[in-house]
């Protein structure tokens, strides 16, 4: 009989440099690996994965050229008191056309006011486009040739009567990328003083006082969905 077929084979994989046991000493003992030190580093090219696209053939592509899309015709639709609306026409990458329809926004400024008690300012105001009232931070559209701390300063005082001494910017966010250049800027505002409110015309809202720390908790059980609002109670909350 043949008694190499009969052997009994290891077949357990074996990793280079790592620790194994002595089988005499029953010691860990660890092969060291000596590195180059002369090896270039060589940074990895970004990989585009296509559906049905096998990962072992696919090879780095410039990400950029396969997203961009090329502007072939723009037709302006609708023109209103704050926005307007075009229909674009673009171009591509794969060389087909399509069409987005854009709406063009002239932002605004949003305000986390923040008293000494940690208190911050909110307004209460019936949103039609929802068919409920909400709660928001002060806000409201930028006018020509206002920056956006001008702006945030101005709505603070219209729709709450508070005035403050600090600012300090928090972010500056894209509120609907997918179809709408619109940016809102959200500041922090301390150093309150109380003034008299003075909304726009045909304006109504009313000013509440909470607590930094419950607004955060109504923004996390959705009590306060306003997007702008959201992000502002958590980035104060951050710095507080």
């Amino acid at each position: 009989m043949d008694t190499d077929n009969n052997k009994q084979f290891d077949l357990k994989p074996v990793r280079v440099g790592s620790t194994e046991i002595d089988k005499r000493t029953q010691e860990p003992v660890t092969e060291e690996v000596e590195i180059d030190q002369d090896l270039e580093v060589v940074e990895p090219s970004p990989v585009t994965y296509y559906a049905g696209e096998s990962i072992d053939d696919t090879v780095p592509t410039d990400v950029q050229s396969e997203l961009v899309e090329t502007m072939i015709e723009s037709d302006l639709k609708f023109v209103g008191r704050v926005f307007t609306v075009e229909l674009d026409k673009v171009l591509l990458s794969d060389g087909r056309h399509s069409r987005r329809e854009i709406v063009r926004h002239p932002g605004g400024s949003c305000i986390v006011a923040l008293d000494l008690y940690g208190n911050i300012y909110m307004v209460r105001q019936y949103r039609l486009a929802l068919g409920r009232i909400t709660l928001e931070l002060p806000a409201g559209l930028g006018e020509p040739d206002e920056t956006p701390l001008d702006c945030a300063v101005r709505e603070l005082h219209e729709e709450t009567g508070l005035v403050a001494e600090d600012w300090r910017r928090l972010a500056s966010i894209h509120t609907s990328p997918g179809y709408s250049d619109e940016v809102s800027h959200i500041f922090l505002a301390e150093g309150l003083t109380m003034g008299n409110s003075n909304p726009d015309d045909g304006e109504f809202v009313t000013v509440e006082k909470l607590p930094l720390t419950e607004a955060v908790e109504m923004v996390l059980n959705g009590s306060i969905s306003d997007a702008k609002s959201c992000v502002g109670i958590l980035l104060a909350a951050k710095l507080a």
